[in-house]
């Protein structure tokens, strides 16, 4: 933490031009062109395999999937920009046009990888670590399990975006306290997942058990709540469209696949729905 705070004042000072960027998350489109582009075309050439990173008539470069697709005129100013997140909600308002896809479920589209494949960290790792085997992995966020294998929250990266130079300390808790704080609760360092013995302390206490540990006990009860999250989960029998509704409907990037036992087994992200999408459309 003594380490973090001596570096805040010079990190906090540091242009951005400054920062290292590996690639960009964005394609660029002339304007004219998109107006005659189909959806399933600016899905594959704009989000899944975009062909150039700037809107010049430099050399075409493959880059990896992106999130936002840029358009622009002429003199290469930026009219409006497509995401990710557009898409799906398009996707999610004209359900009927999803076909057979629509009711694939999670299992059979291959979304569950099994108990032990999602990338994780145990809550007594610091948030820094988190983000650093982010980085190392090359994801955009990290389950945080109990040691049973058990979900209790997620770590991302947007969960480091509100950190100004006097709270950048903060990285050195524990994530699972990290994630409390920023949700304004608190953790215990217990085992908040198991949803049976939660409901089971819930029904013990409501009667005549005090204000504080009724809303502990209903916390525990709920994924996530033992951070502060309220965390969206889908099961391997779940369809395509009740997922991506979920996406559409908490806005959300990712949400965990989860077994019984509330384990991770999987992860859905706004890319894997358009790959789907894309793998039907042909």
């Amino acid at each position: 933490m003594k380490a973090l705070e001596a570096a805040s004042p010079g990190f906090a000072q540091t242009a951005v031009s400054a920062l290292p960027v590996a690639g960009g998350d964005g394609s660029f489109f002339p304007a004219d062109k998109a107006a005659g582009m189909s959806l399933l075309e600016l899905v594959h050439d704009g989000f899944l395999f975009p062909r150039a990173k700037a809107p010049h008539g430099g050399d075409k470069v493959a880059t990896a999937v992106v999130h936002r697709a840029a358009l622009h005129d002429a003199a290469c100013k930026i009219t409006a920009i497509l995401s990710q997140s557009d898409v799906a909600r398009f996707l999610s308002t004209h359900e009927a046009a999803l076909g057979g896809l629509g009711a694939t479920t999670v299992q059979d589209l291959g979304w569950v990888s099994g108990p032990g494949s999602i990338v994780s960290v145990p809550p007594e790792a610091s948030a820094l670590a988190a983000l650093a085997t982010m980085a190392d992995k090359k994801v955009a966020g990290v389950a945080v399990v109990d040691a049973g294998g058990r979900l209790l929250g997620n770590m991302s990266a947007s969960d480091a975006r509100g950190l100004t130079a006097d709270r950048l300390p903060a990285l050195a808790l524990p994530c699972a306290e990290f994630l409390a704080l920023e949700h304004g609760t608190e953790y215990w360092g217990l085992d908040h997942s198991d949803a049976a013995h939660a409901q089971a302390d819930l029904d013990r206490v409501k009667d005549h058990a005090s204000g504080f540990a009724r809303a502990a006990a209903r916390r525990r009860a709920t994924l996530g709540g033992s951070v502060g999250q309220a965390l969206a989960a889908a099961s391997p029998s779940d369809t395509f469209a009740s997922v991506l509704a979920l996406l559409v409907g908490r806005r959300l990037h990712r949400l965990y696949v989860v077994d019984v036992d509330g384990k991770p087994i999987g992860v859905v992200t706004l890319t894997d729905v358009l790959k789907a999408v894309a793998k039907a459309a042909v």
